[in-house]
């Protein structure tokens, strides 16, 4: 008898058999995974960017100084930025949303979130009674806004919502 020496063909198909179906699994894994990562950076970007926008809308509105019109879309308030007490002509904010999948601006300036489904103000007097008539007829007597914010990206919707009750109103 002479020594075995080499693979025979199919102990070779064998191997690479198991070796391809490994591979297949190891792949599907990995494109798994990367869908997941994908979708999670999305979600995260969607969440971050929302929550800035109502934190710096959040800050704006508890410190505002007046508030010259109030709408459900919109809302134009003094701010003092420079912290002298007085109502300069380069202090007012708006913040403004015309419809689905467009951005919030402040200011018609840069945009404060991208892709917002749904942006709401609500406005309610010294007795938590909602201010109903549009645009508020009298925006001396608001003192509580209800922000209500949604941003979509792809398909991830992040929901906040938030109660201001500003300072010197």
């Amino acid at each position: 008898m002479f020594p075995k020496k080499g693979l025979t063909l199919i102990e070779l198909l064998i191997v690479l058999g198991v070796t391809g179906i490994f591979l297949a699994g190891l792949t599907l894994c990995f494109f798994t995974i990367w869908r997941t990562w994908s979708y999670q950076l999305d979600r995260d970007d969607a969440r971050g960017e929302a929550s800035f926008a109502m934190q710096r809308m959040e800050r704006e509105l508890r410190g505002l100084l007046n508030i010259s019109a109030a709408d459900t879309k919109t809302i134009t308030f003094y701010f003092d930025l420079n912290d002298n007490g007085i109502q300069d002509a380069n202090e007012s904010i708006t913040y403004d949303w015309s419809s689905p999948g467009t951005d919030l601006t402040r200011s018609g300036a840069a945009p404060l979130a991208h892709s917002v489904e749904n942006f709401s103000l609500q406005y309610f007097d010294v007795n938590n009674i909602e201010l109903t008539t549009r645009p508020v007829s009298i925006p001396a007597l608001i003192r509580r806004i209800t922000i209500n914010l949604t941003t979509k990206i792809k398909d991830e919707s992040i929901v906040l919502r938030t109660d201001i009750r500003p300072r010197n109103l």
